[in-house]
């Protein structure tokens, strides 16, 4: 399972591509990638697909800024766009986020909530760079993503509480 579509949208997510000719069925025009090797790069440019190489020194590799040029490339070419990457958790990440990009919601409010997604699809052991693995990372993440969130929003607000000064009487 290398490729998986995100429900509504023309974007693709999925592990590290093996060969190119799943992203030519699934008529992707542009990729971004992290960590792809010069080779697979030139195979892929080859075939008319425009690779766009993300930087693993960037931290965290999921921003907001890296969601809203994936969407916005994909509202801007005619062709679909995909993000790959080895590890299962920045995919399930990209996922959710692009998911919930589209519909409306602000993206450091989805930031929050991927993080504490992350973390429990790394309790589950969900290994990352697996294919099979990665569907259900995206599964998981996908429930757990709109659960987590909706908790997030209904988080109370705690009260301050004013603690009172004691006086005390100074002795001579």
């Amino acid at each position: 399972m290398p490729l998986e579509k995100i429900p509504g949208s023309k974007v693709f997510v999925g592990s590290k591509p093996e060969s190119t000719s799943h992203f030519v069925e699934a008529k992707i025009k542009t990729l971004f990638a992290v960590h792809v090797g010069p080779e697979l790069k030139s195979e892929l440019e080859k075939k008319g697909i425009r690779v766009h190489v993300i930087p693993t020194i960037m931290d965290p590799i999921i921003s907001p800024k890296l969601i809203s040029k994936i969407t916005a490339t994909a509202n801007r070419t005619k062709g679909n766009v995909a993000f790959t990457c080895m590890a299962g958790a920045h995919v399930s990440n990209a996922y959710a986020g692009i998911y919930l990009s589209q519909k409306g919601w602000q993206l450091d409010k989805i930031m929050g909530a991927l993080d504490q997604v992350s973390v429990k699809a790394a309790h589950h052991h969900i290994s990352p760079g697996l294919a099979e693995g990665i569907r259900e990372t995206i599964h998981f993440s996908h429930t757990n993503f709109v659960e987590t969130v909706t908790k997030l929003k209904k988080k109370v607000v705690r009260k301050k509480v004013v603690k009172k000064k004691v006086k005390t009487t100074r002795r001579r």
